[in-house]
């Protein structure tokens, strides 16, 4: 099917939203066997995307999840063809079978409107002959993939960490809101869907780096997926697939370094960001998980290094002629490749170009914003509370928002506490919790750890005398707030039942008899 007739018209006069659902998950859920053809599934996607577009730029969160959501088929179907284990030659053969089209061989002998039909359902312009058409298939199948991850991307962010859907009684299987549980998440098993998303990377250019945020998507909602993607021997998805991404953008953009075009930087620029934002991810998680990714990473410096160093200097290049906006628009990937070599190369020392004053005061504000997340999420904070529950659902201080309490006795006790009163650090918070707007200071505390978002926008904020959020001042929060849990564990061990001024006596006494 090589034609379509002129004065195409919009994708939404020649297939219906259900039928562009079935169309999709119909070809995803067999794509060995399927007799539609990628540009058909092509249709299908702009159609899909045409009914997000149609909600409008202002559109509540609410309604674009909405029609997320209203899709479970289709959801469904996405994570088994974007996660199912294949070998190499095997995935390849599948897209050889979704590009070539036979869909001449379906309208024959259906009449004239049945092939027009058709022939409107592969939304092209002009004759081609049928090379030229198989790889504007390809084409096609990339766009649609795109499509797929964007709508579980977007049903994924609706959704609270690790919470299931409820299954509705009386509703066909087909159309139980998803994800029902662990195995209607990854059908195919976590680590196989792995192995599944591994394939999709091998498109080394911006719609094979989306598949970075499907792995993300995943992974905020069910966060032992991210141990999942740390697979040996080779680590595919977090050191092979990302550098060869890395690379083959930069070959790509110096190609058009003589006469660059905004579009062309834009990609660039949009597909290195999603490969570091995944790999930022890791830095994030549970301390095991990301020490495992550190000792990744510090096990791949040779290959690591020149591939960050050359990005480096070509992002440097970049910003050498632009304007702030520009350089503003790559600080936090700079700052990302800055300490993931650091992580790389252990031996750098405090002169070495990455190890910057700026780039250290960032990495101790990150440290700083993580202890305030703990104490958020902790226990009581009195340090001779009696209740040894590390629940979260405390009081939280109403002046600074950060600290918890049992009630109001230990609050008052921990307001003038000999060791760590909580009077200056209260003040402190709640002079940093004023300098940033409050939908920043609340996208803080929405995970286990601030998020890559949350910290980029704290980041942004300016004080009214138009300074940065002080990174010292945060950082000194943070210290104390590492020192009151390090005091806190040794009298929770040790203290028995005793005063504060027993419990510092008995401390000095130890330290003097060790120097002793």
């Amino acid at each position: 099917m090589s034609t379509r007739t002129a004065g195409q018209p919009p994708i939404e006069t020649i297939i219906s939203l259900e039928a562009a659902v079935d169309t999709l998950a119909t070809a995803m859920s067999s794509p060995l066997t399927t007799t539609i053809c990628a540009s058909r599934m092509n249709a299908a996607s702009k159609r899909l995307q045409h009914a997000m577009v149609a909600l409008g730029p202002s559109a509540p969160t609410t309604e674009r999840l909405k029609l997320a959501n209203s899709l479970p088929q289709l959801l469904r179907a996405g994570m088994r063809f974007l996660t199912m284990k294949q070998t190499r030659e095997a995935h390849a053969e599948m897209v050889v079978r979704l590009v070539r089209c036979r869909c001449d061989e379906l309208v024959q002998g259906k009449g004239p409107e049945a092939v027009l039909q058709m022939k409107r359902l592969h939304y092209m312009d002009i004759d081609e002959s049928p090379d030229i058409f198989t790889l504007r298939n390809v084409v096609s199948l990339r766009a649609t993939v795109n499509a797929v991850i964007i709508l579980i991307n977007s049903s994924l962010s609706g959704l609270t960490k690790r919470s299931f859907q409820t299954r509705v009684p009386g509703k066909a299987k087909k159309d139980q809101p998803w994800p029902l549980s662990l195995d209607d998440l990854f059908p195919f098993g976590m680590r196989d869907s792995v192995q599944g998303l591994e394939l999709w990377a091998d498109w080394e250019d911006l719609n094979g780096s989306l598949i970075y945020e499907l792995a993300m998507a995943l992974a905020e909602f069910y966060p032992p997926f991210t141990r999942a993607l740390l697979q040996p021997p080779d680590y595919s998805l977090v050191i092979k697939k990302p550098l060869a991404h890395l690379t083959a953008a930069m070959n790509n953009y110096e190609k058009t370094a003589t006469h660059p075009d905004h579009w062309s930087a834009h990609l660039f620029k949009e597909e290195i960001k999603n490969v570091f934002d995944y790999l930022q991810m890791f830095g994030m998680q549970e301390q095991s998980v990301t020490s495992t990714f550190f000792d990744i990473v510090g096990a791949n410096a040779a290959e690591i290094t020149p591939v960050f160093k050359r990005l480096l200097a070509l992002i440097s290049s970049i910003c050498s002629s632009a304007g702030a906006s520009v350089k503003e628009e790559w600080s936090d990937t700079s700052f990302a490749i800055k300490f993931l070599l650091r992580v790389a190369n252990k031996d750098f020392g405090p002169g070495d170009d990455f190890d910057s004053e700026e780039g250290l005061a960032e990495d101790a504000m990150r440290e700083a914003l993580g202890e305030m997340a703990k104490a958020r999420k902790g226990g009581c904070a009195n340090l001779t509370c009696p209740k040894k529950s590390d629940t979260a659902n405390l009081r939280l201080c109403s002046k600074c928002d950060l600290i918890r309490y049992c009630g109001p006795d230990c609050q008052k006790e921990a307001w003038k506490s000999l060791l760590f009163p909580h009077k200056p650090l209260c003040s402190q918070v709640h002079a940093f919790k004023c300098a940033v707007p409050k939908e920043t200071w609340t996208s803080l505390w929405n995970g286990e750890s601030p998020s890559m978002d949350a910290f980029r926008a704290l980041r942004s904020v300016r004080t009214a005398g138009g300074k940065a959020i002080n990174a010292e001042y945060v950082s000194g929060i943070g210290k104390t707030l590492v020192e009151m849990r390090e005091i806190k564990a040794l009298y929770d061990e040790t203290g028995n039942g005793e005063s504060e001024a027993e419990f510092l006596s008995k401390v000095a006494s130890r330290r003097m008899a060790g120097r002793m």
